[in-house]
């Protein structure tokens, strides 16, 4: 995204399939991030969180998708955006929503709203930039949704944590 000074060229950057140094440092960088946020988890929080980042980022992928263009006519992402509706959007944030509450208490459905915001405002950037969605943006959002609730849940075992009072712990 930061390698081109035109649509096209960044375009042409994400469809190259070899890797550079700045992706795979980027790739260790963001490995030992989530490592060291979920080793800071603690008590059984911990638990809830490891199940539900990944949903809660996927989610936010979802809406990405559901918000934004896909910019090309084929490629990894059109799989995902052929046939996607409202309703698959509303059952994916019922089932989030449930889980998150179900493992996480209220804390859940804070974590649940950082992801959808910081995903949605992520595609609004990278659409600004190519003109819309690839494969490898919808990636990119949910490696960031990730570490945004991962970091977020970290913080807010330590700083509130009344918020984590789950019915099934």
């Amino acid at each position: 995204l930061f390698g081109g000074y035109s649509r096209s060229e960044r375009l042409e950057i994400l469809r190259d399939s070899h890797v550079g140094a700045f992706a795979v440092t980027g790739g260790i960088s963001l490995l030992l991030l989530k490592w060291t946020l979920l080793t800071g988890a603690s008590g059984e929080a911990r638990a809830g969180l490891l199940i539900m980042f990944p949903c809660l980022s996927r989610l936010g992928m979802l809406f990405t998708m559901h918000a934004f263009t896909y910019v090309r006519k084929e490629g990894i992402g059109t799989a995902f955006q052929e046939g996607a509706s409202r309703w698959q959007v509303a059952f994916g944030l019922a089932t989030a929503a449930a889980a998150g509450g179900l493992l996480l208490g209220a804390a859940g459905l804070v974590l649940m709203s950082a992801a959808i915001g910081v995903s949605l405002a992520l595609g609004k950037w990278i659409s600004g930039l190519l003109g819309g969605m690839t494969g490898d943006t919808y990636g990119a959002v949910n490696e960031v949704a990730e570490v945004t609730v991962l970091l977020l849940g970290v913080a807010l075992i330590s700083s509130v944590p009344r918020l984590y009072q789950v019915p099934l712990w």
